[in-house]
């Protein structure tokens, strides 16, 4: 009986810390990396894998039970964990989805000049992960949709998508704008800021503060 119940334990258990991993290593590789690493095939196995363990497990719960009528309470704790497994996985699901329609950017700074901050004509961000000259930005592009353009029911609609700055500090004190490459929604990228100063030209189109410079990319 100890067997059955190692085995109950292990098929409430093992879905549960499976998925708990693949989860985690996703939020991990996306918040610090910007790597875009693709949950949803694991998802759907480790989903696959939950019920076909729960069920193999509820049944043999009933098998223990049926033998050891006085022991019942020993699968009340497994039979938890399925339970609780349930508003976990809807949790997990939840925080893809939202973090689906942000966008993740992995900043290198590998020119000699500071970054001052990234910013929008919609959001100035604040909450980047910065590590010594390495910055990882999160946001939720704005798309701006030209309906004009819709044909019939389709869901493809037309759109921009506002573009995203980044201010670098020069030597002389002097600030320096930069356009950052298109980004749309759920996506991860990696930018050097070194292969981003290469091409640029004058925007006459921003607004000038004080001695600052603002330049933008072709």
């Amino acid at each position: 009986m100890e067997n059955i119940l190692k085995k109950i334990y292990m098929g409430a258990l093992l879905p549960l810390l499976v998925g708990s991993i693949i989860f985690f290593y996703w939020f991990y590789e996306r918040n610090w990396f910007a790597e875009d690493f693709n949950i949803y095939i694991y998802a759907m196995f480790t989903i696959a894998g939950f019920i076909v363990c729960a069920i193999i497990t509820l049944i043999l719960c009933a098998v223990f039970v049926l033998k050891n009528r006085t022991e019942w309470k020993k699968i009340i704790v497994p039979i938890l964990i399925i339970g609780f497994t349930l508003p976990v996985i809807h949790l997990y699901e939840t925080t893809v989805k939202t973090f689906s329609q942000k966008a993740f950017v992995r900043i290198i700074n590998d020119t000699d000049k500071e970054v001052g901050r990234f910013w929008s004509d919609d959001f100035q961000m604040w909450g980047d992960t910065k590590r010594s000259d390495d910055y990882v930005i999160s946001f939720y592009p704005v798309y701006k949709y030209d309906w004009h353009k819709t044909r019939g029911n389709s869901y493809n609609i037309p759109h921009t998508t506002n573009e995203v700055f980044v201010d670098l500090i020069t030597d002389r004190d002097s600030m320096v704008t930069y356009t950052l490459p298109k980004i749309e929604k759920g996506e991860c990228k990696t930018i050097r800021l070194s292969e981003l100063t290469k091409a640029r030209k004058v925007n006459t189109n921003l607004t000038t503060y004080g001695r600052e410079i603002l330049l933008q990319t072709k």
